[in-house]
């Protein structure tokens, strides 16, 4: 599935800084006072923020097959088992 780029950008924003923010704020807090289930919480979030960066992933490969632009070096997956210079 490909998301519209307002949408790709926002769940961006929200993987890659809100969900981390919160996990590590939740963790902090928890152990300053005591809030409950201080180690379920944080792994729940970072569970959910990894399968959301795969599907923002599989969105990110599936535009770049689908449209006349190149994917940019820095966002390929390398294949580290091949020597270099092949």
């Amino acid at each position: 599935m490909i998301l519209p780029n307002k949408w790709f950008d926002f769940l961006k924003w929200v993987d890659m800084i809100v969900l981390p923010a919160l996990a590590t704020a939740y963790s902090a807090l928890s152990a300053i006072w005591g809030f409950p289930f201080a180690e379920e919480i944080p792994k729940t979030i970072m569970v959910i923020c990894t399968l959301l960066g795969a599907f923002l992933g599989i969105s990110n490969v599936q535009y770049y097959k689908t449209s006349s632009l190149e994917m940019p070096e820095d966002e390929t997956v390398v294949n580290n088992n091949e020597p270099e210079g092949e």
